[in-house]
């Protein structure tokens, strides 16, 4: 017998970061609501992650890939999400590509409506080369195109958590503007507040020396975050800067061994990899200015929870972060990937600490507004509701 829900949601996690923070406030706030739901996830990343207070009833682990799937997986999958009736089937989408375009034609067939939550930006597609007035379409052109046409046709509704976001799915993917919705990311503020005595517990766990000016990097440890560029803009700074500052890149992934074979080609004794924390207060109360070097973004979680903590910050021009910087009034962005552009901000940085009275960035009132969670995913909600299934 099956479950009747209002809505189905269906995410794949491999790790535990902004996307899946989000989702798991999605859940709790539908968890008070009369919304009721279903949640079917996969990968590791929410492991002994979610709350308690949200029913387990309505959580269901499944045993099977979205990416690459095979012929068992497709039947796990339609077994799974054939248990439940529901009048939409919400995909929450840490990446454009992170789900199989045939993964999204079965949902398609199972429900009526299906909705897609995209947290990153699409891959943008390649540049068309020309031979002569030819242009070059080969097999790899026609599949790529292919598959973003299929992502786009099963979708009924896709939300973006950005309005660059929603630019970028307009231009590279075949959705029309009609059906995309724009939900911009918020965050409890109640919960980041600058913690003194944690930022202490962080400093002696790490041995920092808390007179130091300390840098952060915050995320997974994928290439798309760019964090080697922070390395490199700090092998370039000034002896008189580097003796003042430590840089702390916080995280997991598979480009920890890179990582930190340039931390030691350049001989950073005061850059730090630091493992992903279960506990990211202490991170950003110890973190000084957050650097935010991503090639690609939509609407980083990173970016809010380290205002929220008044951390200053120095963010590459991707997605949303210039006009988060402006809504805040602070804040420098780097339209360069030269690490020594970036490295000039840095010591900028450290010679405007040295006049501030205080280390910590205030929040003003209307930041506080815009980018509250109570407010974010109560549209969010309304926005998933709102079906025509």
């Amino acid at each position: 017998m099956k479950t009747n829900v209002d809505i189905l949601l269906v995410t794949h996690a491999k790790a535990f970061g902004g996307a899946e923070r989000h989702t798991l406030q999605l859940l709790a706030k539908l968890s008070e609501s009369n919304i009721k739901f279903g949640f079917l996830y996969c990968g590791d990343g929410l492991d002994s992650k979610i709350p308690h207070y949200i029913p387990s009833a309505c959580l269901h682990k499944v045993n099977a890939k979205v990416k690459n799937c095979n012929a068992k997986d497709f039947s796990t999958w339609y077994a799974k999400i054939g248990k439940f009736k529901a009048r939409a089937i919400v995909i929450i989408k840490p990446s454009y590509f992170a789900f199989d375009a045939l993964f999204i034609l079965l949902t398609k067939a199972i429900g009526s409506f299906v909705i897609t939550i995209e947290h990153s930006l699409p891959i943008k597609r390649p540049t068309l080369e020309y031979f002569g007035i030819f242009p070059k379409v080969g097999l790899w052109r026609i599949k790529d195109e292919a598959t973003r046409l299929i992502h786009s046709i099963a979708t009924d509704k896709t939300i973006s958590v950005s309005e660059i976001g929603k630019k970028q799915l307009i231009t590279h993917t075949y959705l029309k503007r009609k059906d995309i919705a724009v939900c911009e990311n918020g965050i409890c503020f109640e919960e980041w507040q600058y913690d003194e005595e944690q930022a202490t517990h962080f400093y002696l766990r790490h041995n920092i020396d808390k007179r130091a000016y300390v840098f952060g990097c915050i995320g997974h440890l994928f290439p798309i975050k760019a964090f080697d560029l922070a390395i490199d803009a700090f092998s370039l700074l000034k002896q008189e800067y580097r003796d003042r500052c430590y840089l702390c890149i916080v995280g997991s992934g598979p480009e920890h061994s890179r990582l930190n074979k340039l931390i030691q080609k350049n001989n950073l004794t005061n850059v730090l990899l630091i493992d992903h924390q279960t506990e990211m207060l202490p991170v950003y109360s110890a973190i000084d200015t957050m650097l935010i070097t991503s090639k690609s973004e939509s609407a980083p979680l990173t970016l809010l929870e380290g205002i929220a903590c008044g951390c200053n910050i120095i963010a590459s021009d991707t997605g949303n972060c210039e006009k988060v910087l402006n809504t805040l009034g602070a804040g420098t962005i780097v339209k360069s990937r030269a690490p020594d552009d970036w490295t000039i901000a840095i010591e900028k940085s450290l010679d405007k600490s040295i006049m501030a009275e205080g280390r910590r960035q205030p929040v003003n009132a209307i930041f506080r507004k815009k980018y509250s969670l109570a407010h974010t995913i109560d549209r969010f909600i309304s926005c998933i509701s709102h079906t025509n299934g």
